[in-house]
């Protein structure tokens, strides 16, 4: 009996040394992404005006209205079509100046128009067009219709548009653990490693460094090639809520439609697998009813290293520019109304 009593005492110990020794190494080695940011609601808190915001190597600062880029306060501008844009680094525009970035320049387009359908005496349904950019590095689908919920929808956009980034589907520790808040059915292996690196630092410190060395990214519990496998539950959790923010949205009058942002590392390949993952994700949108538009085809061919940020891998502002002249040719089918 002693015996045993030792043995589960020392047992007990290495069990609390190991996972005091974890959660020390997480908070020393900023390699270690440590337990998930938020545990529960409010899944995240509102950004602040001025509130600054830190990605890769470039620090931005919030406008009056916690969000980024042009300031329009929530009080209605008669006469405007209000667009709110969510996404992550990519919608954000991360490394050009506001002005550079693709929404920035759509926005400038549509006035465009406007005003000269205005002046030549045609019909335009709106006298303004607004682009409020919700974005935020980092973000995925989750976090992007909480902070619609929560911040965007106070400013009572016409229509959002979700920047879809294909990365979009991997499940990490910036959303709440996946397990508790994704209704679809898991495998019963991964229940078990979210619920693991949930409570155990030493799980995470174990499942972290195995991720590093296998794909470099510590902290992802599911990634390529699973971003767009219909079968697995990181593309299923990216659908649902991108599905549960379309049917909230509709219910108050609001379109919802997509916009494609691809990868462009590889976009002067023979065979870039992108193209392949934005063809098959144009076709599952437009078969669940998204209006949706794929940019993939302006970038094909392109030497990545004149339309990319190095080492950051973001559209530079010859990236931007392609995205918005392609774009304004095809804003009709997003559902935009526009001038004639």
């Amino acid at each position: 009996m002693k015996r045993l009593v030792f043995r589960a005492v020392l047992v007990t110990l290495v069990v609390l040394a190991c996972e005091g020794g974890a959660l020390l190494l997480e908070k020393v080695f900023p390699a270690l992404p440590g337990p998930y940011r938020a545990k529960g609601p409010p899944f995240l808190a509102p950004i602040s005006p001025g509130q600054p915001l830190r990605h890769l190597s470039k620090t931005s600062v919030a406008n009056e209205g916690g969000y980024f880029g042009r300031y329009y306060p929530p009080a209605r501008t008669p006469g405007a079509y209000r667009i709110v844009l969510l996404g992550d680094s990519m919608g954000f525009g991360f490394g050009v100046d506001g002005e550079k970035g693709f929404p920035m320049m759509i926005e400038d387009e549509l006035n465009r128009r406007a005003a000269a359908a205005a002046a030549g005496g045609k019909n335009t349904p709106y006298q303004r067009y607004e682009i409020l950019n919700f974005s935020v590095p980092g973000y995925d689908t989750f976090l992007e219709t909480e902070r619609c919920r929560l911040s965007a929808e106070r400013f009572s956009p016409d229509h959002v548009i979700v920047a879809y980034f294909p990365n979009d589907a991997i499940i990490d520790r910036f959303t709440p653990n996946a397990w508790r808040i994704c209704p679809v059915r898991w495998r019963k292996f991964d229940r078990a490693v979210g619920i693991a690196i949930e409570y155990s630092g030493f799980m995470r410190v174990v499942h972290d460094t195995w991720k590093r060395a296998r794909t470099g990214y510590p902290g992802v519990v599911t990634g390529h090639p699973n971003l767009v496998n219909p079968d697995h539950f990181g593309f299923q959790c990216a659908m649902y809520w991108l599905g549960t923010l379309r049917a909230r949205l509709e219910r108050n009058g609001v379109k919802l439609s997509v916009l494609q942002i691809p990868y462009l590392a590889a976009t002067d390949k023979a065979w870039d697998p992108e193209r392949h993952v934005q063809e098959y994700l144009e076709r599952w949108f437009t078969y669940h009813g998204y209006a949706t538009v794929n940019l993939y085809p302006i970038v094909r061919g392109r030497d990545p290293s004149t339309i990319l940020l190095l080492p950051d891998e973001h559209p530079n502002e010859l990236g931007h520019r392609l995205f918005a002249e392609y774009l304004s040719t095809r804003l009709d089918k997003l559902g935009i109304p526009l001038p004639e």
